[in-house]
């Protein structure tokens, strides 16, 4: 991760929250592997993607959120996507094969469902103001595979 938009992330409160409860995924699995049903949706839309195949596949994708980097930009942006349970594997519906770095969290769909439905808003992660917030902390599922997140230190952070 030596993008140069990683830093600025450094500082954000959530970004330290990936760091304890976030998983990082080199790349997502190619367009071409996808399984049957999953197509690309609008680029723009990342979260409502994410969300719909979540909810169309409950028990195989999980809604997940946090920070990717879009390979033919070169930046690192806040991002929604799957992680696919029965691979192991993150689908990204909106960036297709441009995308690698993702970190970040899932949620269950049961806790999507209630928040979405309450506040209507997506990204759920992002728009939080404090990662101590207990609900989004009991929505989470832990992702297996993938490695923790680990952002680069900056000179002037402290450690």
């Amino acid at each position: 991760m030596t993008n140069p938009m990683w830093p600025h992330y450094r500082r954000a409160w959530w970004c330290r929250f990936l760091e304890r409860r976030g998983r990082l995924f080199a790349t997502s699995l190619p367009v071409a592997r996808w399984p049957a049903g999953v197509q690309l949706g609008e680029i723009g839309e990342c979260y409502r993607n994410a969300l719909l195949l979540s909810q169309r596949f409950p028990q195989r994708f999980l809604y997940c959120e946090g920070l990717a980097e879009r390979v033919s930009t070169n930046y690192v942006f806040e991002h929604g996507w799957i992680y696919d349970t029965d691979t192991g594997e993150v689908i990204d519906s909106t960036w297709g094969d441009d995308g690698r770095d993702y970190a970040g969290v899932g949620f269950e769909s049961d806790f999507i469902r209630r928040r979405i439905s309450r506040s209507a808003r997506t990204p759920v992660l992002l728009l939080d103001t404090s990662a101590a917030d207990t609900e989004v902390r009991a929505g989470i599922v832990e992702l297996t595979g993938g490695v923790p997140v680990r952002f680069p230190a900056l000179p002037h952070s402290p450690a």
